[in-house]
């Protein structure tokens, strides 16, 4: 009983000096760990701040240090920073302390040369950079050197390198708005299509498939998690789909803003969802983003990031800048933001929890 009491404590005197308290209901059911985070709305926690220590990208400035819109992150085991520039269809590299190195890339169907504006930039434990391009995977080296494309069948939003080489693909469905994934080899053949998947939203014709943003699935580790778009519930699960733990909180979002008209075609409207999540050390941290209409044309949006401890404790939310969202998190506890407005940007910021 003594050691349970200081147990208590401990982790009690913790959360009084990161300034928060909550009420959280823990059980299993069917052989799953349930988190009921009650606290309702966000609860914003001053003990934890993200200090800003590094940002690329001017209003005004040399060619390199000007963005556009569509931007992409990735970060070497060494902190290089890789930004793909879509509507410029370039790839910028900079040393961990900022300094320009070097620029490659342009629009073309060529080796090395890029289709789309919205691609997404990956460097995967094997040290290469890889540039997800539609259906294809542009494989370069740490230096930009072109060295080969890996075609899939599917269209990815977001994948996980592991260690082994595999890759774990994060892609939407067809017929109905949701979320599904893949394992594939390193050479983009399909090894297993994950067991669970989760749709929502209106049924639409086979050959559409459409997203309202946020949700997927993650891997951290062994496990598998996935953040529902439409409801506040993040899932964690094995690579074999079993089911271990879900964590809830007490937080409302409208439903999915969809339409759909006469001959299948469809309209996706801003609405709130929930996700991706990320991961740093033991803290599990799901980015959330809220929509208000403002008339009919304007809405005014706002994102927070909720943080949780290692049980799926709620620890606090923090509200992010207006047009900013959280791109990466790197082992040291650095946060890679992209912000839009008043121009395209990247900034580094440090995790400081429970410090003045």
């Amino acid at each position: 009983m003594k050691k349970r009491a200081v147990f208590f404590i401990i982790i009690f005197g913790f959360f009084l000096s990161l300034g928060f308290s909550g009420k959280t209901k823990v059980y299993t059911k069917n052989g799953v760990a349930i988190i009921e985070n009650q606290e309702s709305g966000f609860i914003i926690n001053k003990g934890i701040r993200l200090k800003e220590d590094l940002s690329l990208g001017k209003e005004e400035g040399e060619d390199y240090e000007m963005f556009s819109q569509y931007l992409s992150v990735a970060i070497s085991q060494n902190g290089d920073i890789f930004i793909f520039d879509g509507k410029r269809y370039r790839v910028l590299k900079f040393d961990k302390n900022g300094k320009y190195l070097w620029s490659k890339g342009r629009k073309g169907e060529g080796p090395g040369e890029f289709r789309e504006q919205f691609c997404d930039i990956y460097v995967p434990p094997s040290g290469k950079l890889i540039v997800v391009d539609g259906f294809f995977l542009h494989v370069f080296d740490k230096n930009g050197n072109f060295l080969k494309d890996i075609k899939l069948d599917i269209m990815s939003t977001h994948i996980d390198f592991l260690k082994d080489g595999k890759m774990f693909i994060d892609t939407f469905l067809r017929g109905q708005p949701g979320v599904a994934a893949a394992l594939y080899s390193s050479d983009g053949r399909l090894i297993s299509k994950f067991p669970v998947e989760y749709r929502y939203g209106p049924k639409l014709s086979k050959s559409i498939g459409v997203s309202i943003g946020g949700g997927g699935f993650r891997v951290h580790g062994e496990k598998v998690f996935l953040s529902i778009p439409v409801k506040y519930e993040i899932r964690e699960y094995d690579f074999k789909g079993k089911l271990f733990k879900i964590i809830k909180r007490d937080v409302k979002l409208s439903p999915p803003n969809i339409k759909v008209f006469a001959g299948g075609g469809v309209t996706v409207y801003p609405s709130d969802h929930s996700g991706p999540v990320f991961f740093y050390e033991n803290y599990l941290i799901n980015s959330v983003f809220k929509v208000k209409k403002k008339d009919k044309k304007n809405y005014e949006f706002t994102k927070y990031l909720d943080f949780f401890d290692s049980k799926g404790v709620y620890m606090g939310s923090y509200k992010l800048p207006k047009s900013t969202k959280l791109e990466f998190i790197d082992k040291k506890g650095f946060f890679y933001f992209i912000q839009s407005e008043p121009f395209p940007r990247v900034y580094r910021a440090e995790l400081i929890i429970g410090k003045n």
